[in-house]
């Protein structure tokens, strides 16, 4: 996750930076903290499940919140053949940066502990 204007985002690392997304733009930090995983990819206690239409379950993990202390939630969607983190929004869905931009998706898997 990383800091912009207030905002705690999850985001994804690609070398030494973060990539995230926020009112429909793409954003790069290069400060950031992030949840490390084992060797498989996720730790026992964590699992992705798949949800859509901002659904998020009891045991989603809240790994960011806006400036206003509403939490964000740690999602994550295949686009173009690839995997990418973002925030799920309650009752709307999953926002990457992707490509200079803000992608939304209504279908994703949502990370639960």
């Amino acid at each position: 996750r990383t800091v912009h204007d207030g905002n705690v985002l999850p985001c994804y690392v690609r070398g030494d930076e973060c990539i995230y997304s926020l009112n429909g733009q793409y954003g790069r930090n290069s400060t950031f903290v992030y949840l490390k995983s084992n060797n498989l990819g996720y730790d026992e206690d964590y699992k992705w499940l798949l949800k859509r239409g901002g659904d998020v379950p009891p045991a989603a993990v809240a790994f960011g919140q806006t400036n206003l202390g509403k939490p964000w939630f740690v999602g994550r969607a295949e686009i173009s053949g690839g995997l990418y983190v973002g925030k799920v929004v309650p009752d709307e869905g999953l926002y990457v940066g992707y490509r200079n931009t803000e992608v939304f998706l209504k279908e994703y898997e949502i990370l639960v502990q």
